[in-house]
Protein backbone atom coordinates (compact mmCIF):
# COMPACT_ATOMS: atom_id res chain seq x y z
CA UNK A 1 0.00 0.00 0.00
CA UNK A 2 1.21 3.11 -0.97
CA UNK A 3 -0.16 6.98 -0.87
CA UNK A 4 1.09 10.86 -1.46
CA UNK A 5 -1.99 12.13 0.00
CA UNK A 6 -5.08 11.70 0.94
CA UNK A 7 -6.43 11.65 -2.57
CA UNK A 8 -3.98 9.55 -4.07
CA UNK A 9 -4.19 6.22 -2.28
CA UNK A 10 -2.80 3.08 -3.89
CA UNK A 11 -3.56 -0.84 -2.70
CA UNK A 12 -2.03 -3.92 -4.43
CA UNK A 13 -2.68 -7.55 -4.30
CA UNK A 14 -4.02 -10.30 -6.86
CA UNK A 15 -7.01 -11.19 -8.62
CA UNK A 16 -6.94 -14.22 -9.43
CA UNK A 17 -3.35 -14.75 -11.68
CA UNK A 18 -2.77 -11.36 -11.74
CA UNK A 19 -1.61 -8.04 -10.19
CA UNK A 20 -4.07 -6.13 -9.02
CA UNK A 21 -3.96 -2.77 -8.04
CA UNK A 22 -7.21 -0.53 -6.71
CA UNK A 23 -6.64 3.45 -6.81
CA UNK A 24 -8.37 5.92 -4.19
CA UNK A 25 -8.94 9.61 -5.64
CA UNK A 26 -11.00 11.05 -2.67
CA UNK A 27 -14.42 10.36 -3.79
CA UNK A 28 -14.06 6.81 -5.14
CA UNK A 29 -11.66 3.25 -5.88
CA UNK A 30 -10.57 2.54 -9.40
CA UNK A 31 -8.36 -0.49 -10.33
CA UNK A 32 -5.37 -1.52 -12.59
CA UNK A 33 -5.10 -4.99 -13.66
CA UNK A 34 -1.57 -6.22 -14.67
CA UNK A 35 -0.18 -9.28 -16.96
CA UNK A 36 -1.28 -12.96 -16.32
CA UNK A 37 0.60 -14.61 -14.10
CA UNK A 38 2.40 -11.23 -12.21
CA UNK A 39 2.57 -10.49 -8.56
CA UNK A 40 2.97 -7.21 -7.14
CA UNK A 41 5.79 -6.91 -4.60
CA UNK A 42 5.89 -3.11 -3.64
CA UNK A 43 5.05 0.40 -4.70
CA UNK A 44 5.28 3.79 -4.15
CA UNK A 45 3.03 6.95 -4.85
CA UNK A 46 4.96 10.34 -5.52
CA UNK A 47 2.23 12.47 -6.69
CA UNK A 48 1.61 13.83 -10.45
CA UNK A 49 5.00 15.01 -10.96
CA UNK A 50 6.37 12.23 -9.97
CA UNK A 51 4.07 9.48 -10.92
CA UNK A 52 3.45 6.22 -9.28
CA UNK A 53 6.20 3.30 -9.02
CA UNK A 54 5.61 -0.36 -8.86
CA UNK A 55 7.88 -3.22 -8.30
CA UNK A 56 6.85 -6.86 -9.03
CA UNK A 57 7.42 -9.97 -10.85
CA UNK A 58 6.03 -12.37 -13.30
CA UNK A 59 6.30 -16.09 -13.71
CA UNK A 60 6.10 -17.49 -17.21
CA UNK A 61 8.71 -20.09 -17.79
CA UNK A 62 10.84 -19.00 -14.86
CA UNK A 63 10.13 -15.56 -13.04
CA UNK A 64 11.65 -11.88 -13.54
CA UNK A 65 11.15 -8.88 -11.85
CA UNK A 66 10.15 -5.72 -13.71
CA UNK A 67 9.27 -2.14 -12.42
CA UNK A 68 6.79 -0.10 -14.04
CA UNK A 69 5.94 4.17 -13.89
CA UNK A 70 2.82 5.29 -14.19
CA UNK A 71 2.37 9.65 -14.81
CA UNK A 72 -1.39 9.48 -14.53
CA UNK A 73 -2.14 8.19 -17.99
CA UNK A 74 0.42 5.56 -19.18
CA UNK A 75 2.14 3.10 -17.62
CA UNK A 76 5.72 2.28 -18.92
CA UNK A 77 8.42 -0.08 -18.40
CA UNK A 78 11.73 1.12 -16.34
CA UNK A 79 15.11 -0.34 -16.00
CA UNK A 80 15.83 -2.57 -13.26
CA UNK A 81 19.82 -3.14 -11.67
CA UNK A 82 21.98 -5.44 -12.72
CA UNK A 83 24.75 -7.54 -11.76
CA UNK A 84 26.86 -8.87 -14.30
CA UNK A 85 27.33 -12.96 -13.54
CA UNK A 86 24.15 -12.27 -11.04
CA UNK A 87 20.56 -12.91 -10.67
CA UNK A 88 19.17 -10.46 -9.24
CA UNK A 89 15.67 -10.40 -7.15
CA UNK A 90 14.02 -7.63 -5.78
CA UNK A 91 11.89 -7.93 -3.06
CA UNK A 92 10.75 -4.05 -2.39
CA UNK A 93 11.10 -0.95 -3.29
CA UNK A 94 10.52 3.22 -1.59
CA UNK A 95 10.61 6.48 -4.15
CA UNK A 96 10.89 10.21 -2.89
CA UNK A 97 11.06 11.29 -6.31
CA UNK A 98 11.97 10.22 -10.15
CA UNK A 99 15.60 10.87 -9.32
CA UNK A 100 15.26 9.25 -5.51
CA UNK A 101 14.61 5.37 -5.28
CA UNK A 102 15.23 3.04 -3.72
CA UNK A 103 15.15 -1.01 -4.16
CA UNK A 104 16.15 -4.09 -1.95
CA UNK A 105 16.39 -8.11 -2.96
CA UNK A 106 19.44 -9.97 -3.76
CA UNK A 107 21.67 -11.47 -6.17
CA UNK A 108 22.98 -14.79 -7.03
CA UNK A 109 24.97 -17.63 -8.81
CA UNK A 110 25.54 -20.96 -8.04
CA UNK A 111 29.26 -20.60 -7.77
CA UNK A 112 29.17 -18.16 -4.79
CA UNK A 113 25.46 -18.58 -3.52
CA UNK A 114 23.36 -15.60 -2.51
CA UNK A 115 24.08 -11.48 -1.40
CA UNK A 116 21.86 -9.27 -0.13
CA UNK A 117 21.87 -6.16 -1.79
CA UNK A 118 20.28 -2.07 -1.81
CA UNK A 119 20.76 -0.26 -4.99
CA UNK A 120 19.73 3.60 -5.84
CA UNK A 121 18.19 5.21 -8.77
CA UNK A 122 19.55 8.67 -9.74
CA UNK A 123 17.35 9.50 -12.69
CA UNK A 124 20.08 7.67 -14.86
CA UNK A 125 21.60 4.63 -13.44
CA UNK A 126 21.41 1.94 -10.78
CA UNK A 127 24.07 2.11 -7.85
CA UNK A 128 24.30 -1.44 -6.26
CA UNK A 129 25.46 -1.80 -2.77
CA UNK A 130 26.49 -4.97 -1.13
CA UNK A 131 24.63 -5.56 2.43
CA UNK A 132 25.87 -5.08 5.81
CA UNK A 133 27.83 -7.80 7.15
CA UNK A 134 25.81 -8.74 10.11
CA UNK A 135 27.38 -11.53 12.81
CA UNK A 136 25.43 -14.64 12.93
CA UNK A 137 26.53 -18.25 14.01
CA UNK A 138 26.59 -20.84 10.91
CA UNK A 139 23.52 -21.50 9.11
CA UNK A 140 21.77 -18.44 9.28
CA UNK A 141 21.76 -15.43 7.11
CA UNK A 142 19.54 -12.76 6.28
CA UNK A 143 17.54 -11.26 3.98
CA UNK A 144 16.01 -7.77 3.43
CA UNK A 145 11.93 -7.12 3.17
CA UNK A 146 11.43 -3.30 2.72
CA UNK A 147 13.48 -0.20 2.93
CA UNK A 148 12.74 3.27 3.41
CA UNK A 149 14.95 6.01 1.41
CA UNK A 150 15.86 9.69 2.98
CA UNK A 151 17.82 10.67 0.44
CA UNK A 152 21.10 8.73 -1.59
CA UNK A 153 22.80 8.52 1.33
CA UNK A 154 20.50 7.61 4.00
CA UNK A 155 18.26 4.59 4.17
CA UNK A 156 16.79 2.00 6.47
CA UNK A 157 15.86 -1.46 5.88
CA UNK A 158 14.02 -3.93 7.31
CA UNK A 159 14.95 -7.51 7.32
CA UNK A 160 14.51 -11.23 8.60
CA UNK A 161 17.12 -13.62 9.99
CA UNK A 162 16.24 -16.89 8.74
CA UNK A 163 18.24 -20.32 8.91
CA UNK A 164 19.01 -21.10 5.30
CA UNK A 165 18.72 -24.98 5.29
CA UNK A 166 15.28 -25.04 6.51
CA UNK A 167 13.54 -21.35 5.95
CA UNK A 168 12.42 -20.78 9.36
CA UNK A 169 12.45 -17.30 10.67
CA UNK A 170 14.90 -16.17 13.64
CA UNK A 171 14.90 -12.48 14.09
CA UNK A 172 14.68 -9.71 12.90
CA UNK A 173 16.94 -6.78 11.65
CA UNK A 174 17.08 -3.10 11.00
CA UNK A 175 19.91 -1.54 8.99
CA UNK A 176 21.17 1.69 8.01
CA UNK A 177 23.06 3.13 5.52
CA UNK A 178 24.60 6.27 5.51
CA UNK A 179 26.44 6.82 2.28
CA UNK A 180 29.34 4.77 3.10
CA UNK A 181 28.86 1.97 5.43
CA UNK A 182 26.25 0.15 7.07
CA UNK A 183 24.73 -0.21 10.63
CA UNK A 184 22.77 -2.72 11.67
CA UNK A 185 19.86 -3.47 15.30
CA UNK A 186 18.91 -6.99 16.05
CA UNK A 187 15.14 -6.63 16.72
CA UNK A 188 13.66 -8.97 19.51
CA UNK A 189 11.00 -10.55 16.96
CA UNK A 190 11.28 -14.31 16.31
CA UNK A 191 9.26 -13.70 12.60
CA UNK A 192 11.37 -11.41 11.18
CA UNK A 193 10.61 -7.85 10.14
CA UNK A 194 8.15 -7.73 6.87
CA UNK A 195 7.38 -4.24 6.16
CA UNK A 196 8.37 -0.92 7.06
CA UNK A 197 6.71 2.79 7.11
CA UNK A 198 7.52 6.05 8.60
CA UNK A 199 5.59 7.47 11.50
CA UNK A 200 5.52 11.07 10.16
CA UNK A 201 7.45 12.22 13.54
CA UNK A 202 10.96 10.81 13.23
CA UNK A 203 10.34 7.46 14.14
CA UNK A 204 9.38 4.10 12.08
CA UNK A 205 6.76 1.65 12.04
CA UNK A 206 7.72 -1.96 11.24
CA UNK A 207 4.82 -5.04 10.90
CA UNK A 208 6.18 -8.75 11.87
CA UNK A 209 6.40 -12.01 9.42
CA UNK A 210 3.42 -12.92 11.68
CA UNK A 211 1.44 -10.23 10.43
CA UNK A 212 -0.17 -9.95 13.63
CA UNK A 213 2.37 -7.52 15.14
CA UNK A 214 3.06 -3.58 14.39
CA UNK A 215 6.64 -2.33 16.26
CA UNK A 216 6.92 1.34 16.54
CA UNK A 217 10.82 2.29 16.64
CA UNK A 218 12.14 5.95 17.82
CA UNK A 219 14.89 6.55 19.82
CA UNK A 220 16.39 2.74 19.99
CA UNK A 221 13.18 2.13 21.80
CA UNK A 222 11.12 -0.65 20.12
CA UNK A 223 7.21 -0.89 21.37
CA UNK A 224 5.07 -3.68 20.40
CA UNK A 225 1.39 -2.95 19.27
CA UNK A 226 -1.09 -5.25 17.69
CA UNK A 227 -2.90 -5.30 14.45
CA UNK A 228 -7.02 -4.57 14.46
CA UNK A 229 -9.53 -7.74 14.78
CA UNK A 230 -12.95 -6.53 12.94
CA UNK A 231 -14.93 -10.35 12.79
CA UNK A 232 -12.05 -12.15 13.26
CA UNK A 233 -8.06 -12.45 13.81
CA UNK A 234 -6.92 -9.59 12.13
CA UNK A 235 -3.74 -9.78 9.80
CA UNK A 236 -1.62 -6.77 8.03
CA UNK A 237 0.49 -7.15 4.67
CA UNK A 238 1.29 -3.78 3.77
CA UNK A 239 2.07 -0.50 5.35
CA UNK A 240 2.36 3.00 4.36
CA UNK A 241 2.35 7.09 5.49
CA UNK A 242 0.57 9.23 4.30
CA UNK A 243 3.01 12.37 3.88
CA UNK A 244 1.83 15.61 6.06
CA UNK A 245 -0.02 13.92 9.25
CA UNK A 246 0.85 10.83 11.50
CA UNK A 247 -1.55 8.41 9.59
CA UNK A 248 -0.29 4.80 9.20
CA UNK A 249 -2.70 2.86 6.41
CA UNK A 250 -2.48 -0.83 6.43
CA UNK A 251 -4.51 -3.35 4.21
CA UNK A 252 -4.66 -6.95 5.36
CA UNK A 253 -7.35 -9.57 6.24
CA UNK A 254 -9.94 -9.58 9.25
CA UNK A 255 -11.24 -13.25 9.07
CA UNK A 256 -11.95 -13.44 5.67
CA UNK A 257 -12.42 -9.71 4.59
CA UNK A 258 -9.79 -7.71 2.57
CA UNK A 259 -9.83 -4.75 5.40
CA UNK A 260 -7.98 -1.40 4.99
CA UNK A 261 -7.38 0.26 8.71
CA UNK A 262 -6.14 3.42 9.61
CA UNK A 263 -4.33 4.25 12.53
CA UNK A 264 -3.89 8.00 13.68
CA UNK A 265 -4.92 11.26 12.33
Amino acid sequence: MTASSPSNVWAFGSAGYRGLGIHWDGKRWTRRLFAPRSQIWNAAALGPRGGTWVLGSTCVNGCRNWIQRYDGRTWRQMAIPTVRGYKVGLQAMHARSGTDVWVTGGISRPSSGSKTIAAHWNGKRWRVILGPKVPLREGLGFLFTDVVGYGPKNVRMTGTIKSMGEGSHRGGLLAHWNGSRWTHLRVNEKQGLEKLAVDGRGGLWALSGSHRSLLHIAKGKVDRRYTPQVGGKGQAFGLTHIPGTTSLWAVGLSGRLGTIWKYGK
